[in-house]
Order: C-alpha cells, then sequence, then structure tokens
C-alpha cells in the first residue's frame, strides 16, 4: 500500500480524488494527522501539494458534516475507531495545518470554509450523538479553528 511505502500525502491525494466516504475513513483510521503534515513521500511533497490535500480533505470532511454523513460508522469499518470523534481530529487538525494565504488554494479558502462552517452548524444540531458532550465540544474546537482560518485568509 501507499502508506506502508511512505507515500502518505499519495494516498490521501488518491482518496480524495476517489471521493470515496469508506476509503477516506479506513484511512484516516490507520494513519494520524500528524503522520500526514509531516510527510514527505520521499521528497515527492511539497508546501504546495500538502495544502492542497490538506484543502481537499477540509472540503471533503465538511462536506460529509454538512449531509449529515455525522452519523457513526461502525468501528470495525473506521480500523476501531469511533468516526464522527475521528472525523473532527482530524478535521482539526488539518485546520491547524491549513495556510489559507498558500496562493494555490487561497481562492478556494472561503466556500470550502463556508461548506465547513454550514457542516458543523447542521451537525451540532443533531440530536443523541454518542458520547454527545466530548462531541459538541470537538465541534466547537472546529468552528473556533474554522474563524481563525477566516481571519488568517
Amino acid at each position: 500500500s501507499l502508506v506502508a511505502t511512505g507515500y502518505i500525502e499519495k494516498a490521501f491525494a488518491t482518496a480524495l480524488s476517489a471521493a470515496d466516504k469508506a476509503l477516506l475513513v479506513r484511512l484516516c483510521a490507520a494513519v494520524s494527522p500528524r503522520a500526514l503534515i509531516d510527510a514527505t513521500d520521499h521528497g515527492a511533497s511539497t508546501g504546495q501539494s500538502k495544502q492542497i490535500v490538506l484543502i481537499s480533505l477540509v472540503q471533503q470532511l465538511g462536506e460529509q458534516l454538512e449531509t449529515g454523513a455525522v452519523q457513526p460508522v461502525p468501528a470495525q469499518r473506521a480500523g476501531g475507531a469511533r468516526w464522527p470523534a475521528l472525523q473532527l481530529d482530524w478535521l482539526s487538525d488539518a485546520l491547524l495545518a491549513l495556510q489559507p494565504r498558500e496562493p494555490l488554494i487561497a481562492a478556494s479558502i472561503p466556500q470550502v470554509l463556508a461548506v465547513v462552517t454550514h457542516g458543523l452548524e447542521r451537525a451540532m444540531g443533531v440530536p443523541g450523538l454518542p458520547d454527545e458532550a466530548a462531541l459538541r465540544r470537538q465541534m466547537q474546537i472546529a468552528q473556533h479553528l474554522v474563524r481563525s482560518c477566516q481571519a488568517g485568509a
């Protein structure tokens, strides 16, 4: 696999271009956000390519929130992890690493952050989430990070 051979960024780029939620869930469960952020892909990764992967990841995670996909994914399909919490962890870490002024992504930042904002607002209104208090706290942190990115754009 790409991850096993050290091509973490390429694995995410491939999963994101496939727009396959199940594949993205498995990849996020198998790799830590820090592994993606620090990945060099044997020298093939650049700061610009990383930002493109991160904005794509933020967009897809935000779209999943927006479409109500905050519902739990069985732990066995998410590599043992609980998906809404894992999804929000990844969203927060990707937002922290995002550089809104990077010229290759700057034009997309407002639209992507609007999708994430709407998705978070929608998800906050879902009743009966598992670990509801913890998830709502994660959503509030993600909302704060979105506002920070908007201010930095």
